[in-house]
């Protein structure tokens, strides 16, 4: 019974230090990538701008080519949306909606990730280079005062960077084949 005890007195410990410790780690996660693409920047930007281009390219469409998904609003335009479904647990269910749209230069966009009940603010910026475009991809989150979204927080780069690794090198691909 004394072990019984001790077992769980250091669970409960374990625990406690998790959850304390988890609100000193960053309360943001962010994770940032960019690509040099040789082609426009009017082009570049008009493959992002518009939802159903993202097949071509999104590193998500790769995951699950039988992604289901639902459009609505207006390519280019603020309130433009996605709304996702996937049976893969890496690519799950939730939706992407424009917020603000500076044509050629910036989209800011909502982020949200049903499965998770998670939500992030997902930005592009283009940028014309002398050799074509600059693109850079970002999403940051809020991850608030729960112990686990902290926690995740940390990996937050090792989960998704992959994934706009891949996207943009796509991007890059299908953007210099036009």
């Amino acid at each position: 019974m004394k072990n019984i005890k001790k077992v769980i007195i250091v669970l409960v410990s374990v625990i406690l230090l998790l959850v304390v410790a988890s609100y000193f780690l960053p309360g943001h996660a962010v994770v940032v990538r960019s690509a040099k693409i040789s082609a426009p920047v009017e082009l570049v930007y008009a493959q992002v701008s518009d939802f159903n281009n993202w097949n071509k390219w999104s590193p998500w469409y790769e995951k699950d080519p039988s992604i289901k998904q639902i459009i609505t609003g207006n390519a280019g335009m603020g309130k433009h949306l996605m709304k996702w479904e996937s049976q893969k647990d890496d690519v799950g269910h939730g939706s992407v909606e424009f917020d603000k749209v500076i044509e050629n230069k910036s989209i800011d966009a909502t982020l949200t990730f049903d499965d998770m009940g998670m939500s992030s603010i997902m930005m592009y910026r283009f940028e014309p280079t002398p050799s074509g475009s600059n693109v850079v991809w970002s999403d940051s989150a809020t991850l608030g005062y729960n112990p686990m979204m902290r926690w995740m927080g940390l990996f937050m780069d090792k989960f998704m960077g992959p994934d706009f690794e891949a996207g943009l090198k796509n991007l890059k691909e299908v953007s210099e084949k036009k």
